[in-house]
């Protein structure tokens, strides 16, 4: 099989260092428990959340991501010809629906661009033992 790119990992909410393990237990349309996060990867190891509060930042992105779908998505209705009053009834329960993604999307985000920022000792530790076990893996 070959190995997934970094972007498809991504978008399947897989482990960054393995492209391999699930970050999320369950589905996004569990509306339930869209959140939760694996502590580490089945596969590799590698921890999902390197220190406790780590996903405190996601909140900024999420809040980007949010804010963004609700003018693209308010924009697009009024656009559309729908009435203004209409549409801000309507922005809400678009990011309400949005949520799920949203959030998925800044936790993922925090695992691949932040967390090899601030934590490159941990990473390159993690990625030194994916390797080991992919090589006794052949």
């Amino acid at each position: 099989m070959p190995e997934r790119s970094k972007f498809s990992a991504f978008i399947q909410g897989r482990c960054p260092v393995c492209k391999e393990g699930r970050v999320f237990l369950f589905p996004w349309y569990n509306y339930r428990r869209f959140a939760v996060t694996s502590q580490e990867c089945l596969i590799c190891g590698c921890r999902h959340e390197p220190e406790t509060g780590f996903y405190f930042g996601a909140m900024y992105f999420s809040y980007a991501l949010a804010a963004g779908t609700g003018a693209v998505g308010g924009m697009m209705l009024v656009g559309a010809g729908y009435d203004v009053n209409l549409v801000t009834l309507a922005i809400p329960l678009l990011i309400a629906l949005m949520l799920p993604i949203a959030l998925r999307t800044s936790r993922l985000l925090m695992l691949y661009w932040i967390k090899p920022t601030m934590y490159k000792d941990i990473v390159a530790r993690e990625r030194a033992a994916w390797e080991e076990i992919k090589n006794k893996r052949k």
